[in-house]
């Protein structure tokens, strides 16, 4: 929908006469260096029109492709799945109900069913939006369905996707996510590390809080973004940063500016074609990724120093130039480049600060928008815990926050789509012929407010994470997936179930939060971008005293 305005507006010139012939009528009445401009203009216009006409033509050969019987082997007995209509370069843009993706997939799905074929540009895709068939995508064919698409902004993010949420399945994804993964839970650290570094992180943003309990408002997005980040930090490079520290400043720049390109929802991902021209979107995101590596390979060389002198790998980083090192002379080594290890470092940003950020500006939302579940929540934390800091043993003591907790990620995933699968071979999903290289979009929002499953979807009731009594947190039924599941589930899962819980009970216990006099509540139909985020809201704190 973006992308057919974004074209509108670059072929604007066009139709304003801007060209050769309005060149020629103005020779005789324009100076030379106005002609000059105008000629170089027209050559402008001339290659963006060339480009457009070979995008075309390419377009119109991809469609017949991948229409073609030949290419779709559609000799298989099972039925293409239902498809809206399309049109060459544009493909099924023109048919897609306007509103935020998520919501209009949802409707979408409603009247074509869960299974729904359409064309981003000149790419097959079909949309999943039940959770029998995501199940399937995500579990029963995890590995067929594991692949990823190249898309321009992805590829200036990853080198060309040497990372592991864009890279494909295969050795290379397979070896970084083992390596990561035995350095956040087994090798490197342990829960009890990871407790220990968020904990104290929770302490200092508390403490940071305590000058604005004057009755004044604060928006807590930078508070918020500020102690994850360190977080991370610390789990991957073992720093740990002050507000003001100017590296930390500078990750913060260049963390949101990532951010805020890529959440423009960038035609150029949908028409690559696009790259060639010069989009202030591409340069505004290659001087961040720059930005980005120039930090990264800094401390990539810090930590090679540490390991040359005989110290044992202490953090994600170090465990990966061990696992370099250890590589050296064989197969793997292939995989463990210094562009392959920047790349995974940089993802654990990517994923880790704004997703698990953006949760806990979610939960202050509802909160602020719900005092009596605050209150609630607070009054078993005060009786439970008896001024004592929030430990990850007390999630089983404090069963409203932890159902809270999965109420707002059930109801505003982070990523209500999630990044898009590719099917690695023909297979069929839902009973229908899926072709290999098909893109394949999970609309969790649909599944999580499906209400066949959920009663009263769109209401905010944590209450049905609960028991009848009230005592203790009801497992998670099959059909909430904020996390993923399968091969490419989240990486991260339990480091920010664990943030979210520390940080949160944290908060609760030493503030309430309510909204500052005569001020609406938020918005809670949130903003679509790289994640659902909240539209910016500010919150008063008041000091409760119970913290011991």
């Amino acid at each position: 929908m973006n992308a057919v305005n974004y074209a509108k507006d670059m072929l604007w010139p066009f139709f304003m006469g801007v060209g050769p012939d309005n060149i020629k009528g103005k020779r005789n009445e324009l100076p030379f260096e106005t002609l000059t401009q105008d000629a170089d203009r027209g050559v402008k216009m001339l290659s963006i029109l060339g480009i457009l006409l070979l995008a075309l033509l390419f377009s119109l050969i991809s469609l017949w492709r991948d229409r073609h019987p030949i290419w779709l082997h559609s000799s298989s007995s099972a039925p293409l799945p239902p498809s809206l209509p399309w049109l060459p370069i544009l493909g099924s843009l023109l048919s897609l109900p306007r509103g935020p993706p998520h919501l209009a997939l949802t409707r979408l799905a409603h009247a074509h069913g869960p299974v729904l074929g359409l064309w981003l540009g000149s790419h097959r895709a079909v949309v999943v939006s039940r959770a029998q068939e995501v199940h399937e995508v995500l579990i029963g064919q995890g590995r067929v369905f594991g692949g990823r698409p190249p898309m321009v902004t992805t590829d200036i993010l990853t080198r060309g996707g040497q990372d592991i949420a864009f890279a494909n399945y295969g050795p290379a994804w397979r070896l970084h996510r083992k390596i990561v993964h035995a350095s956040l839970y087994k090798g490197g650290f342990g829960m009890e590390e990871i407790e220990a570094i968020v904990s104290a992180e929770a302490k200092e943003l508390c403490a940071g809080l305590f000058g604005y309990c004057n009755g004044q408002s604060l928006d807590l997005t930078t508070e918020l973004t500020c102690a994850v980040t360190n977080i991370i930090c610390a789990l991957t490079f073992s720093s740990g940063y002050s507000r003001t520290d100017p590296e930390f400043v500078s990750m913060l720049r260049w963390n949101e500016g990532i951010v805020r390109t890529v959440a423009r929802d960038a035609p150029v991902d949908i028409f690559p074609w696009l790259r060639f021209l010069p989009l202030a979107d591409l340069r505004s995101l290659r001087a961040c990724v720059q930005e980005r590596d120039s930090v990264l390979l800094s401390k990539m060389k810090q930590r090679q120093a540490c390991l040359e002198e005989g110290s044992p790998p202490q953090d994600v980083l170090g465990c990966l130039l061990a696992a370099q090192h250890a590589a050296r002379g064989d197969l793997r080594a292939r995989h463990l480049t210094d562009t392959h290890l920047l790349m995974t470092v940089g993802d654990i940003f990517g994923a880790g600060v704004e997703t698990t950020s953006t949760v806990l500006r979610w939960i202050i939302a509802y909160l602020v928008t719900y005092p009596k579940i605050q209150a609630a929540i607070q009054a078993q934390l005060d009786v439970m815990l008896e001024g004592a800091f929030p430990c990850l043993a007390d999630q089983v003591r404090l069963p409203l926050l932890q159902a809270t907790i999965w109420e707002v990620l059930r109801s505003r995933p982070v990523s209500p789509i999630f990044i898009p699968h590719v099917a690695l071979k023909n297979t069929t999903l839902g009973g229908f012929h899926i072709a290999r290289g098909t893109r394949v979009l999970v609309n969790l929002y649909a599944v999580h407010h499906d209400p066949t499953v959920w009663d009263d979807p769109e209401q905010f009731q944590p209450g049905r994470f609960l028991s009848s009594d009230g005592l203790q947190v009801t497992p998670p039924r099959p059909h909430f997936l904020p996390f993923g599941a399968g091969p490419r589930g989240c990486l991260g899962e339990a480091l920010a179930k664990a943030e979210i819980f520390l940080l949160m009970a944290s908060l609760l216990q030493t503030f309430t939060l309510s909204l500052p006099p005569q001020c609406p509540a938020p918005n809670l139909e949130g903003v679509h971008g790289v994640v659902l985020r909240p539209p910016p809201f500010k919150v008063c704190l008041k000091h409760r005293s119970t913290c011991a």
